[in-house]
């Protein structure tokens, strides 16, 4: 009951949700998956079907018509035939039951490797997803750390001015200024990548995929079935 086409979704984070539904629909490794299963699980019902007979009807219609020359008299009939034919094989060496039996196999594998699929490319776009909010947060955080030091660079550029300080220091505040910004840059080309990694899951194009910034994320703790845990071992 638990592997459904629906992903768990979480309350208080509609984002995320779109994005999980989104995966579902567009991921190729998992619409693959779910072909391969689909194939396989074919092959099983048709090898199943070689234990019912195999019947054939053929239908034959014949019309004649004659007519005299002098267009005096004429005769006609018409004929028609129908023949049923069924037959079926004795499975003596149980060929077709390992058969039957095989391609069941596989189509269970199969179908265990889609939901096993379908699981990783959910729970790695989570991860990137909540990667990429906590990100946010810490953006926010270097932004005012650069806003800070940028206050510091002005507060000691008017000592110099003043002749109360000297080069020394605001050669200081400069460098804490430069490393302030260099880090914020970092951060906001780590949340790119992680948007472009989310872009690639759900099947759209990078350059046009955009997620805006949460500053105020609420980690509150998901709701996990009781009996996931024992389902997903079995």
């Amino acid at each position: 009951e638990y592997f459904n086409n629906k992903p768990i979704e979480l309350d208080n984070d509609d984002v995320l949700n779109k994005l999980e539904n989104k995966l579902n629909s567009n991921n190729q490794t998992i619409i693959s998956a779910e072909k391969t299963y689909k194939s396989s699980l074919a092959l099983a019902k048709a090898a199943r079907a070689t234990y019912l007979p195999n019947i054939t009807v053929n239908q034959t219609l014949t019309r004649q018509r004659i007519e005299n020359n002098n267009g005096v008299d004429y005769t006609h009939s018409d004929s028609q035939q129908m023949n049923f034919n069924a037959s079926w094989e004795i499975d003596i060496l149980n060929s077709i039951g390992y058969t039957v039996e095989s391609d069941t196999a596989l189509a269970k594998s199969d179908r265990d490797n889609w939901i096993y699929t379908r699981l990783a490319q959910q729970t790695s776009l989570a991860q990137y997803y909540f990667e990429m909010r906590a990100l946010d947060i810490d953006q926010k955080m270097l932004d005012n750390i650069v806003e800070a030091n940028r206050a510091s660079v002005k507060y000691s550029e008017n000592r110099v001015k003043s002749g109360i300080s000297d080069q020394l220091e605001l050669i200081t505040f400069q460098n804490n200024y430069n490393t302030a910004v260099q880090n914020a840059e970092n951060n906001k080309i780590t949340r790119a990548q992680y948007q472009h990694a989310i872009a690639v899951l759900i099947g759209e194009a990078p350059t046009t995929f955009k997620i805006g910034p949460i500053y105020n994320v609420d980690f509150s703790p998901v709701y996990v079935p009781l009996m996931l845990p024992s389902t997903l071992v079995e």
